[in-house]
């Protein structure tokens, strides 16, 4: 069974801390994992993909980029060679609708029971849950920010998540999450979780910041999870 990584967020004082992405990566239990990076959510894939390059550029890892969807073989070839599928932050809209309007969505499917791991950053996170709030179209005034959105995933885990839940506006999610009857999660910038099958771990780059459950068997009541001691 696939192991997923999801990632809230990353915070303007850890933009270069790779840290939380060599918590996650260990999860492989593979000395030199093979990580493949897709910046479909980025507006300029060329810099996504520089960004993520030198973010991880110390870490003990191969690593590729899958930058066109155009070549099914090529596409497959390299989701075949690569532990971790890892898909980077931007648009969340426009990054599902990439994967479901090419060869990626069949191909990711075969692979939801095997032992790779599906990553993802803020959008990137979004794109494997059932929906999640989006903020293509918010927008801020002298005050605060507003109109945040559902964004549909590809419902790879039954569950709804906020990236980005420290941002201003993202309150509304607590709101929104009560519409859904599934569980709900809130992750703050620099935080993230591994779901291992039924097992779930929570993961903090700061331990100032938090991640939050809302669980649909307790009317979607907002409880604080803890990083495990050991991780």
């Amino acid at each position: 069974m696939a192991l997923f990584g999801l990632i809230g967020g990353r915070s303007i004082q850890n933009l270069d801390n790779p840290s939380l992405e060599l918590k996650i990566f260990q999860f492989i239990k593979k000395e030199r994992p093979n990580v493949l990076f897709f910046p479909f959510a980025a507006k300029d894939i060329e810099n996504s993909c520089l960004k993520f390059s030198r973010l991880v550029k110390n870490l003990s890892i191969e690593l590729d980029f899958l930058k066109k969807l155009d070549d099914p073989e090529d596409v497959k070839k390299k989701i075949e060679w690569a532990d971790i599928l890892y898909f980077g932050g931007g648009h969340s809209d426009e990054l599902v609708f990439a994967v479901l309007h090419s060869c990626l969505y069949g191909l990711l499917l075969k692979y939801l029971d095997s032992n790779k791991m599906f990553c993802g950053i803020s959008a990137g996170a979004i794109l494997w849950c059932h929906a999640g709030m989006g903020d293509h179209y918010a927008y801020t005034n002298a005050y605060r920010t507003y109109h945040y959105e559902m964004v549909q995933g590809l419902s790879f885990l039954p569950i709804t998540i906020c990236p980005h839940y420290d941002h201003d506006g993202l309150w509304c999610y607590n709101d929104t999450v009560a519409h859904y009857p599934l569980d709900g999660y809130a992750l703050e910038d620099d935080t993230g979780i591994v779901f291992v099958g039924q097992q779930r771990h929570i993961l903090k780059q700061d331990k100032k910041q938090s991640v939050y459950f809302f669980d649909t068997n307790n009317n979607h009541r907002m409880t604080p999870l803890y990083e495990e001691k050991n991780q």
